[in-house]
């Protein structure tokens, strides 16, 4: 270990601790007493049904070490809190999930820490301070890590049991001795039952065992003949044991959901998921920026490269986990950026690593070029400290921002409160995952797992009159289109065919899907009988023309005869034509009618001069309705409209000859040819 004064050691390693309790605390209680992340619900039940006294979990996807650990601290607080049965424990986690739920997510925020608190000593003991202090503040101001140790997941605490079997790995090499040899299989093994992926650090273990053999001129037998070798092993299958029994008891169930986990993994992705784009271009784009940060990641990368240079035994035990890992993932169909998480501590030890080497080679420059003498510790561990700040700053603006999100409420409450507010009890709702909590007593409520699940039109046709969307599901969809066309199709259809009343977007917005402060969008669907244009209408036919007169100015003339349907409770009114450039940008509106349409029939026509039609223009031709009366407190954030893009577009043919028309014709279908009607007539 290098030598560094224990004030030194001392200050850098409490203000790494402040300012991780700090980020990893700061909105602890997101969306409570809602509980809004699908998995830490899951993880609730689980842990919940335990206090029972069942301890078969009936499930072997994930290991059950983190349900044991939830469980038992439920425990305490339920005899605390004078809890005497196991229904009265689930009546009051049901109830009041809240300290339930800040005890689980307090375990990952607590072992968070301590994750930091060993990358500081493991940067300490492989280099010196100021690479371990380096690594300590980046592992502070990780965006993921913050994200998932502000959520009772095991990921965080098996994060930590991960960095700190390494910790004993790297004492294998530094000492050979047993203990650490047992420790480092009981942490790895521990790591495994609290979810998969612990034995992946068991080849590390048995390269610091070898590198040791070679570089101390061991016997080259121990390589494979060294007891604690096997008794680290043992000692794995025994921690993987106590903390995942039932995987063992109830084998046939885990090798289902073996097979199971194996297949999204490496075949299907997760729902939503695109399977076209290269994981491990993904992680390249996301996964280091997101893990590491959006500037440190290029010290990781400079380490990575230094690390292969020097080709030294240590580096080579830092690096072999990671590049593990990363091919690893890489394969796989499903990709989020948690999945590169447990690399992230050793590619920040590299990032140390960089910043240090960095420091030294700029101090001894400079030292040499104004004194002509070597720079001193003091001034390395100084500029070392400076890059530090630097690198971290777009992370730990990134951390601040998402933090202070989090913190405040989350858009799913306040978009729940706004439904109750502003729509009347009665109204039959659309809800998917992720969707506001609203009152299913007050409601007519209509759920889907993704509301893409069915057409737009059969929304239409279920009486629906409002639904709610969330980007932590529509995007899954609609920033795949090609890989997900009828998914992606059903949230653009309602995006056209309804009016947005009211969205709900978080202060800070994750660019990739984020189970936190979700854009929430609420759409109300028309009372027509048709949701296409012209819905409200029984007959209608209009004729649009643009035309160019001998003086070079441009005219548009629209007219319009039709007959309202019976009146459904949305008033028609401002019948229009309006141009529209390639861009969606509105060039112009011409309205033929001021104010509501008479009922029965009625003709409007009207005409106007307008700016040179841009080639690649279309007319549109539409009208707009309100409601009435009207149920909502506040104004839409749309208006309420309907129309349709008229077939012929602005092109080079039309702006030579200088005149484009175009009609449009519509009549109801009588009731036996309705079944057939799919749209409204439109003749050329």
């Amino acid at each position: 270990m290098a030598k560094a004064s224990v004030s030194s050691r001392t200050a850098a390693l409490l203000l790494l601790l402040v300012l991780a309790a700090g980020t990893r605390f700061w909105g602890l209680g997101w969306g409570l007493p809602n509980t809004y992340h699908v998995d830490e619900n899951f993880f609730a039940e689980k842990a919940v049904r335990f206090l029972s006294g069942d301890l078969n979990p009936h499930f072997s996807g994930i290991p059950t070490l983190h349900m044991y650990m939830l469980a038992g601290m439920w425990k305490v607080y339920t005899i605390a809190a004078g809890h005497k049965t196991f229904a009265e424990s689930n009546e009051d986690l049901v109830q009041n999930p809240t300290p339930y739920y800040l005890i689980g997510r307090a375990l990952s925020a607590v072992l968070g820490i301590g994750t930091v608190l060993l990358i500081f000593l493991l940067g300490l003991r492989i280099y010196n301070l100021s690479v371990g202090f380096a690594a300590g503040l980046f592992m502070a101001f990780s965006p993921e890590h913050v994200k998932i140790c502000h959520a009772m997941l095991p990921d965080g605490p098996m994060l930590f049991l991960l960095v700190l079997t390494f910790y004993f790995i790297w004492r294998i090499y530094e000492t050979g001795r047993p203990r650490f040899y047992i420790l480092a299989g009981l942490a790895a093994g521990a790591a495994m039952a609290m979810k998969f992926g612990g034995h992946m650090l068991l080849p590390t273990l048995f390269l610091a065992h070898l590198l040791r053999v070679l570089d101390k001129g061991e016997p080259k037998k121990r390589i494979l003949l060294h007891l604690p070798l096997y008794l680290a092993g043992l000692a794995f299958a025994a921690a993987f044991f106590l903390g995942f029994p039932y995987g063992f008891l109830d084998w046939k169930l885990t090798l289902f959901w073996y097979k199971w986990q194996t297949t999204t993994l490496l075949t299907q992705g997760h729902f939503g998921s695109s399977v076209q784009q290269s994981a491990w271009l993904f992680y390249l784009q996301y996964g280091f920026r997101d893990n590491l940060g959006a500037w440190v990641q290029f010290l990781a990368f400079a380490g990575i490269v230094a690390a292969l240079i020097r080709r030294k035994a240590r580096e080579w035990i830092l690096l072999f986990y990671p590049v593990l890992l990363f091919l690893l993932i890489g394969v796989w169909k499903a990709r989020a950026t948690r999945y590169l998480l447990p690399a992230a501590p050793f590619f920040l030890l590299l990032a140390g690593l960089a910043a240090w080497s960095l420091a030294g080679t700029a101090s001894r420059l400079a030292a040499k070029a104004v004194h002509g003498r070597p720079a001193s510790g003091r001034t390395i561990a100084g500029l070392t400290a400076a890059f530090a700040l630097i690198a971290v700053g777009p992370s730990a603006v990134r951390v601040v921002r998402y933090d202070a999100s989090i913190a405040g409420p989350d858009t799913r409450t306040e978009a729940r409160d706004w439904i109750h507010w502003n729509i009347p009890a009665g109204e039959k709702i659309a809800l998917e995952m992720y969707d506001p909590p609203i009152s299913r007593e007050k409601y007519d409520t209509f759920y889907l797992h993704s509301l893409s699940d069915i057409s737009f039109a059969s929304l239409f046709n279920k009486g629906v009159r409002y639904a709610v969307i969330s980007d932590i599901n529509y995007a899954r969809f609609t920033r795949f289109p090609d890989e997900f066309p009828s998914r992606a199709s059903f949230y653009f259809d309602l995006a056209r065919d309804a009016t947005l009343i009211k969205s709900f977007v978080p202060a800070y917005d994750e660019d990739l899907l984020d189970l936190h402060n979700p854009t929430i969008k609420i759409y109300r669907l028309t009372k027509a009988p048709d949701f296409r244009f012209p819905g409200h209408f029984e007959r209608l036919a209009a004729e649009a023309v643009l035309e160019k007169s001998a003086g070079g100015a441009w005219t548009l003339r629209a007219s319009m005869t039709g007959h309202l349907g019976p009146y459904v409770g949305e008033r028609v009114a401002e019948p229009y034509v309006l141009l529209r450039g390639r861009d969606g940008r509105e060039i112009v509106r011409l309205v033929l009618h001021a104010g509501p349409v008479p009922d029965g029939e009625f003709r409007a026509e009207a005409s106007r001069e307008v700016p040179d039609p841009p080639e690649g223009a279309r007319m549109i031709l539409g009208y707009l309705y309100d409601l009435a009366p009207d149920p909502l407190r506040v104004p839409p954030e749309q208006p309420f409209f309907k129309d349709t893009v008229l077939p012929e577009p602005v092109d080079a043919a039309a702006l030579s000859r200088g005149r484009l028309a175009s009609s449009f014709r519509y009549e109801k279908a009588a009731p036996r040819e309705a079944a057939n009607k799919t749209g409204p007539t439109v003749l050329r």
